[in-house]
């Protein structure tokens, strides 16, 4: 997955992970919101190992791969506040 950062004619600058390059953008296609699966986290999960992703409890989480075992690919996006609305969302389960 691609994050655009800047288009620029034919040539645009992405980023992959912590690489960041110029592409042409006749080779990528936008990928929908609709095909984009989020999670949110029912807790929070802390971590300092390497390769894994920290998140607090509620924080939106945008699922990058499935992997088997139990652990999902995501990352962790950011906005202006003045373009969303909150929502409260209870737990079915409480």
């Amino acid at each position: 997955r691609i994050v655009v950062l800047q288009r620029d004619g034919d040539w645009w600058t992405g980023k992959i992970g912590d690489r960041t390059g110029t592409f042409p953008n006749n080779y990528v296609q936008k990928v929908g919101a609709s095909q984009q699966e989020v999670a949110v986290a029912i807790a929070p999960f802390h971590t300092n190992e390497e390769g894994r992703l920290s998140f607090d409890q509620g924080q939106l989480i945008y699922v990058t791969k499935k992997g088997d075992k139990g652990w999902y690919q995501g990352e962790i996006r950011v906005w202006p506040s003045q373009f969303s609305l909150c929502l409260l969302i209870r737990s079915c389960f409480s």
